[in-house]
């Protein structure tokens, strides 16, 4: 499996703050999923949960946001 490549937004080419759209704290590492942003904090906790955990529930919610722009356009 090809391991994804992280992106680092310098804090002066930012125009606008840009928030995780997990847990919506300020975002400057971590993943990018069509268009949205996940901080390394929130992409760590999702890889560690399992199904039976309370948190996986938000998570599976989160994603279903992102995805459901897709299905919208």
């Amino acid at each position: 499996m090809e391991k994804k490549k992280r992106r680092s937004i310098p804090l002066q080419e930012k125009s606008l703050p840009i928030f995780c759209i997990i847990c919506g704290h300020p975002y400057t590492e971590g993943l990018e999923l069509l268009g949205n942003c996940i901080c390394t904090s929130c992409e760590n906790d999702i890889v560690k949960s399992e199904a039976e955990d309370i948190k996986y529930l938000h998570y599976v919610y989160r994603l279903r946001t992102i995805l459901s722009g897709l299905t919208s356009q």
